[in-house]
């Protein structure tokens, strides 16, 4: 097992909103890690050899092979190249796979847009070798959206009631560690910033707390709130994806990561979440989040989660998936609490 600090030189992280248009959508683009990865928390020590990727998500991807929000792209591209970074849609392209009814032709579709309209051209074993690998981790993905749409359940019980965002902390952690359920950082300090755009709308930008506000609502129709649950959560994974990619097992490289998205959600979230270390463990990686320091909700909350937010007994750097009681008693909570919305 390894530990990685990323959190060296985070002035030198690009975080911006690309608008070069008011009649396109907002890009929104930034880094989940704090700082620079490096081997040493007292030293600069930066991990080799190292890729910079930037992630794009599946909105991001549908504008380009629908030739739409072509100004804002042509500006992300160009930041892109400026910072040396390789495009790549692998979390986008895994999304499809579990929604679109004809992933294969949907990527084809969006490399001959690159070639035609940004002059960017993928030779025809690289398309092909890409289609095996997202059809490969397609299935992990659709495991780990539904994982995350199952938390944002829990997020959605407590963002409803008429408590302050304090109470509301310390109740979700109470109930996680009642129910003995997976203990999942980056979703209970999502929680917490929805708790606090609810209560300080004035402290966040109108885009954001609209798009909290949408994102928290609560479709009587049970199938039309679990499609919302698993469109959340899929929009969500963009920000996970980079800790989970960090290092690649086969190659033995390190990627840092860039996130590229249309989604307001994401731009809230990169504004006040960051990962500061990265554990390497066990053939996978997992991610330590915390406060942004830069950020709004952290100034408020930090104190409580501090206090209230602790590991599970079970809690170990190994995958176990569904042999792992807790994900089942995540589930389980799940469903009672939509229930009892029902």
């Amino acid at each position: 097992m390894h530990r990685f600090h990323t959190v060296w030189h985070p002035d030198s992280i690009t975080h911006r909103c690309i608008d070069s248009s008011t009649d396109e959508v907002p890009i929104w683009i930034g880094s989940p890690f704090y700082g620079i990865p490096s081997t040493n928390q007292d030293r600069f020590d930066p991990v080799q050899p190292l890729n910079r990727l930037l992630l794009l998500d599946v909105n991001v991807l549908g504008s380009i092979r629908e030739r739409k929000n072509v100004a804002n792209i042509r500006g992300l591209f160009a930041w892109a190249a400026s910072e040396g970074l390789e495009i790549t849609p692998i979390v986008a392209v895994s999304e499809q796979y579990r929604t679109h009814g004809a992933p294969d032709r949907a990527f084809k579709h969006y490399v001959d847009a690159l070639r035609e309209d940004y002059l960017y051209d993928l030779p025809p074993h690289e398309v092909e070798r890409l289609l095996h690998v997202f059809s490969e981790h397609s299935p992990a993905v659709a495991q780990n959206v539904d994982f995350l749409a199952h938390y944002c359940v829990l997020i959605k019980h407590f963002y409803h009631k008429p408590w302050s965002a304090e109470r509301k902390v310390k109740e979700l952690a109470e109930l996680i560690h009642k129910r003995n359920v997976p203990v999942l950082a980056f979703a209970f300090l999502l929680g917490c910033v929805c708790f606090y755009v609810r209560e300080n709308p004035k402290k966040f930008p109108e885009a954001s707390v609209s798009k909290v506000q949408s994102d928290m609502c609560i479709h009587a129709n049970k199938e039309k709130e679990n499609t919302h649950l698993k469109n959340l959560a899929s929009d969500l994974m963009l920000f996970m994806a980079p800790a989970e990619i960090f290092f690649n097992h086969e190659t033995s490289e390190f990627n840092f990561c860039y996130v590229a998205s249309g989604d307001v959600s994401i731009g809230l979230t990169l504004a006040e979440i960051a990962y500061g270390q990265i554990v390497v463990g066990d053939g996978r990686c997992f991610g330590h989040p915390g406060f942004r320091p830069s950020g709004i909700t952290g100034c408020a909350l930090a104190a409580t989660v501090a206090q209230c937010l602790r590991q599970s007994p079970q809690q170990s750097y190994s995958f176990k998936g569904r042999s792992d009681g807790r994900v089942d008693n995540l589930e389980c909570l799940a469903r009672e609490l939509m229930s009892e919305k029902a």
